[in-house]
C-alpha cells in the first residue's frame, strides 16, 4: 500500500492505535485524547474509535462505531498526581537508576560500537 492508495483496515490497526495511546498516557502520567476520523472518505477507510485515555493507561471513553460520534468525559487532572509523584518520579533515586550499566556491542560483523559518553 502506497501513500494515496485505497486499502482495507487490518483487524489489529485499532488495537495498535489504542495501545500506543495507552502506553503514552501511562508513561507520561497524563490524560490523552486521541481523535480520529471515521467512515469511508475519498476512497480511504478511516480508523475512527476516538478515545480518552486516563494516566493509568485505561480507556475511559471511546466511540463505538465507524460513523460520526462525539465522546465526552470529565477528566480529573489530579488523577495523574500519584503517578507523577511516585511511579514516574525520577528525582527519587532508589538505587536502581544508579545501577544501570551501559553495554558495548562487540559483535564481529558490526565491529565495536563506542559509547558516546566515554
Amino acid at each position: 500500500v502506497g501513500l494515496g492508495d485505497p486499502y482495507e483496515l487490518d483487524a489489529l490497526e485499532p488495537f495498535h492505535n489504542h495501545l500506543v495511546m495507552q502506553a503514552g498516557a501511562y508513561q507520561n502520567a497524563t490524560w490523552v485524547v486521541g481523535v480520529a476520523k471515521a467512515g469511508y472518505e475519498e476512497g480511504y477507510n478511516m480508523i475512527g474509535q476516538t478515545c480518552i485515555v486516563a494516566p493509568s493507561g485505561e480507556i475511559v471513553a471511546q466511540c463505538a462505531t465507524m460513523g460520526d460520534e462525539l465522546v465526552v468525559r470529565k477528566c480529573d487532572l489530579d488523577f495523574a498526581r500519584p503517578y507523577r509523584a511516585d511511579i514516574f518520579n525520577f528525582d527519587i533515586d532508589t538505587g536502581h537508576i544508579a545501577s544501570i550499566v551501559l553495554v558495548y556491542d562487540t559483535h564481529p560483523v558490526r565491529g565495536v560500537v563506542r559509547d558516546k559518553y566515554s
